[in-house]
């Protein structure tokens, strides 16, 4: 067998393993050294090699066995990175409107389980959760630093595309911990 062929053989033949699949083998080894170091007598004996065999095969063969038979799972991390990436850009462009999940998915030309399925990728949430998290942090920032444009919690929230103060308020103290005129207020100070 040549060098390539030996090289293939082997990338099939491996076995991609988790270390928390080899707890039970290293709890029973374990348990067999500590027997060993206070009894090392005992390691001669047939019947207790015996013992050993009969405890520790299934016990390999059901970790291994188990493993052998899932199909391997090629990862392909954040496939739909540039696409979540086009979304943000969209969204920032969308500041302060309204963004429904169907609007942005027509702007990018992509189905809303791509998109949402891309989100839980890179950020693990929906993409209506990060746009709304994203909004919320920049309200919040507005009015940790206003300005002297900066007149009412509600024209900073609208800047921002929450045009219904329930919604916003509901949300942003939930997030923040704290109203959005305590923020205001603590930054006047």
């Amino acid at each position: 067998m040549g060098y390539e062929q030996g090289k293939k053989a082997l990338k099939h033949n491996t076995m991609r393993l988790h270390p928390a699949s080899l707890r039970p083998i290293r709890a029973f080894y374990q348990e067999i050294v500590s027997i060993f170091n206070t009894q090392p007598a005992l390691l001669m004996e047939s019947q207790m090699q015996s013992l050993i065999m009969e405890d520790f095969l299934p016990l390999l063969i059901n970790t291994f066995g188990r493993n052998a038979q899932k199909k391997p799972r090629t990862l392909k991390p954040f496939r739909r990175y540039s696409l979540v990436k086009k979304a943000e850009e969209i969204s920032k462009s969308y500041k302060d409107q309204p963004l429904t999940l169907q609007k942005l998915c027509d702007e990018l030309g992509t189905s809303s389980s791509a998109l949402s399925c891309g989100f839980q990728e890179v950020f693990g949430i929906s993409p209506m959760a990060y746009i709304k998290i994203q909004r919320l942090n920049g309200v919040r920032c507005a009015l940790m630093n206003p300005n002297s444009n900066t007149k009412t919690v509600m024209e900073v929230a609208q800047e921002w595309g929450f045009p219904n103060a329930a919604y916003f308020v509901k949300h942003y103290q939930e997030m923040f911990g704290e109203s959005p005129l305590k923020t205001l207020r603590k930054s006047n100070i």
